[in-house]
């Protein structure tokens, strides 16, 4: 009996645990709009046109719509010199990443960006982002929750010539680990390409081409190419392809202008293409985007209403 009492003891003791730690890549949701949330994936883009305010919400529809990602940003242009060869700029983002009712990932990022006036029409950016991830794990029947934050990162630079701009960035630079509960969710480095340009098809009609590609390997990347069509600088319609994953339609309005600043809106529809994608659903994404006139902007727009009311 002690012996066969010794071999059970052995085998309990040296078996595998009931509970296996897994290493997940952390894979943030892709934004099909990413255009309006350029400072998201590329720091050198913080302020790049006017101090602005900008929220984003995708959303998975159907039976997946407890899936969504939420977003906000703050920035605010800084002027050196009337001339504006050199300005600066800080900002603040912020996103969060909800997978039913019990997943949540956090970001918060302070974000600084440089831009230098080259030559006419050419100017170069850098930025950087430096903040944190959190996962949150909510309690439920049958699992007990958890937390975790780690500090985490981005730099990037950008080029903008008069009709085009292209843009490089690294995010997930500290290869953080978080562990909420056993899995270790790891932030690996991921690299972001992008390019834009924009061209005159007639009077009332400009043309805007994308592209976009997020690379961490050869086996997990994305990459989107779309097409914006802009009417009387007042609506946008776009198609655009998510490789291997989804058709995107686009519509957008432009340029509510007020006093302080102008209002865009840009509502986008992901249906998934190919019979093998399966794992793909159709997706919502809404933005809305004030950015903020310059003071010097709203001055002279001030002078002019109070000069046609008199």
């Amino acid at each position: 009996m002690f012996f066969i009492g010794s071999l059970f003891f052995l085998i309990f003791v040296s078996s595998p645990p009931l509970y296996c730690q897994r290493e997940v890549i952390g894979f943030p949701f892709f934004l099909g709009n990413y255009s309006e949330a350029y400072p998201f994936i590329n720091p050198a883009y913080t302020a790049y046109l006017e101090s602005e305010v900008s929220l984003g919400n995708q959303r998975f529809s159907g039976a997946w719509n407890n899936i969504q990602s939420l977003y906000a940003l703050i920035s605010l242009k800084i002027h050196r010199s009337d001339t504006l060869r050199h300005y600066q700029a800080i900002g603040l983002t912020a996103f969060t990443e909800q997978e039913g009712a019990y997943l949540r990932r956090n970001r918060l990022y302070g974000q600084y960006a440089t831009n230098l006036l080259i030559r006419n029409n050419w100017n170069l950016s850098a930025g950087v982002a430096l903040g944190a991830m959190n996962y949150l794990v909510l309690a439920s029947a049958v699992n007990a929750g958890g937390s975790d934050t780690k500090l985490d990162g981005a730099i990037g630079i950008r080029l903008k010539l008069k009709n085009w701009q292209a843009g490089y960035a690294i995010s997930q630079i500290f290869n953080s680990g978080i562990q909420p509960l056993i899995d270790i969710y790891r932030l690996i480095p991921m690299y972001h390409y992008t390019i834009e340009a924009q061209y005159n098809m007639n009077e009332q009609v400009f043309g805007k081409p994308l592209g976009y590609l997020r690379y961490i390997n050869p086996q997990l990347y994305d990459m989107l190419l779309a097409h914006h069509w802009i009417l009387a600088n007042s609506l946008t319609l776009g198609i655009g392809y998510h490789h291997r994953r989804n058709l995107i339609f686009y519509f957008g309005l432009e340029n509510a202008s007020s006093i302080w600043g102008k209002l865009r809106v840009m509502f986008s529809y992901h249906t998934p293409i190919g019979k093998n994608n399966l794992a793909n659903f159709n997706t919502f994404e809404f933005n809305v985007i004030y950015r903020l006139s310059s003071l010097k902007k709203r001055s002279s727009m001030t002078e002019k209403n109070f000069q046609n009311d008199y």
